[in-house]
């Protein structure tokens, strides 16, 4: 369950904070501000209509917010003068923690500086792509002349869940449609990882580490941490997650 509200966190908050910074840029004075919003609240729409458009309009949005480049005016007037802002590239939806430089001059100044929350937007992004692997069905293919697992390619099987092995992460448990023999012994479980290390994207095929699960059970200690020394590495393969 929590989870499951962990993974709508994103999409709704994109929905929630673009909406804001929409009405509060009526009059369209940060055309750019503008533009990520839209991103924003079609990034959330398409999270629940369709998952294939939600991906690169999310990643948009969040990286669309880093900029935060803004002059600052100051008019003379009868009461001391007043300062007006005037962006010049700024995406920031509603709240934004800015970190950098700010120059003065005679007119006002100059602030160039970059927005630190999408960060965490960031971190909500990756644990939504894991969580939305959870399910799916894929394929493991060799790729190597020196295959030690003999003749028993190619391998199908489910995604069940994904964890951190050390401090690697994005270790990923296969649960084989049909168990295999290696020396000897009966495998229908592997752990996966692509070889630089980051997400499977659905489609895409990449090249990744297969380690032998000689029991489930054994992953059921993951919350206290699991050395993968426990895991035999035994080939590399192609995966790819449909």
């Amino acid at each position: 369950m929590a989870s499951k509200i962990k993974s709508l966190l994103l999409p709704l908050l994109a929905i929630l904070l673009s909406g804001l910074a929409l009405i509060g840029n009526l009059s369209l004075t940060n055309v750019f501000q503008f533009i990520v919003s839209v991103v924003g609240i079609a990034a959330g729409i398409a999270f629940f209509v369709n998952k294939n458009y939600f991906y690169p309009l999310i990643q948009a949005w969040i990286y669309g917010q880093f900029p935060a480049f803004n002059r600052v005016t100051q008019s003379a007037s009868e009461n001391g003068g007043t300062l007006e802002l005037h962006p010049i590239l700024d995406g920031g939806q509603h709240y934004t923690f800015d970190l950098g430089l700010t120059f003065a001059n005679s007119d006002g100044y100059l602030d160039l500086k970059i927005n630190i929350l999408p960060l965490a937007f960031l971190f909500l992004f990756k644990f939504l792509q894991s969580s939305d692997l959870i399910g799916r069905r894929l394929i493991i293919t060799n790729s190597r002349k020196d295959n030690k697992l003999g003749d028993i390619f190619p391998l199908e099987g489910t995604i069940s869940e994904t964890f951190s092995l050390g401090e690697e992460k994005n270790w990923f448990h296969a649960e084989l449609d049909e168990p295999f023999e290696y020396e000897g012994n009966s495998y229908q479980d592997l752990l996966i990882r692509s070889r630089e290390g980051d997400m499977y994207k659905p489609g895409k095929g990449k090249y990744s580490y297969l380690r032998l699960v000689s029991a489930p059970k054994l992953l059921a200690e993951k919350e206290n941490g699991i050395s993968k020394d426990r895991f035999p590495y035994v080939n590399w393969a192609k995966v790819e997650v449909n």
